[in-house]
């Protein structure tokens, strides 16, 4: 459907979350309707492509999303979704990204503080021992999307 969109970001704070939203008008003389993560399942702004995601937790305290829109970086037998929100401390917000994983549909990993997730994100890549070598080693430098490129290529051979 064609018409002007607007894509607003959730948020959360310690003992709240709130999803992301979309405004759609058909025209501009149009009245403008709200559209929840509920509503649709997915759309495109530009060149991104948003999709929906579901029971995630973007922080170790709070942040518990039930469904959100989340941005489409690479797809294949490991996907890179992009969950865009902001942070509330009581006083600020602040803009809070983070890298979801997820592979076959059943493993998924997300990623806040990757310095601090070395370990979770080696383990999610353990089939693949160069790559889980690599996340561990003092080379790696923490770019989850060459990494996923890296996984999802087929000239890297493939660990028994």
């Amino acid at each position: 459907t064609e018409g002007l969109l607007e894509y607003v970001q959730g948020s959360f704070g310690l003992f709240w979350t709130r999803s992301g939203y979309l405004k759609f008008r058909n025209n501009t003389d149009s009245k403008t309707i709200k559209l929840s993560p509920n509503e649709i399942q997915s759309f495109v702004i530009g060149t991104d492509s948003f999709v929906v995601l579901k029971n995630f937790k973007v922080n170790a305290i709070s942040g518990n999303f039930k469904n959100d829109f989340a941005v489409v970086k690479r797809k294949g037998t490991v996907n890179l979704y992009i969950h865009q929100c902001k942070l509330f401390n009581g006083k600020y917000y602040f803009d809070h990204p983070s890298n979801i994983l997820s592979k076959d549909d059943s493993s998924i990993i997300i990623i806040w503080k990757p310095k601090k997730q070395k370990e979770q994100i080696a383990r999610f890549f353990q089939d693949r021992s160069d790559l889980e070598k690599l996340v561990i080693s003092d080379k790696y430098y923490l770019k989850i999307p060459e990494l996923v490129d890296l996984y999802n290529s087929s000239n890297i051979e493939r660990s028994p």
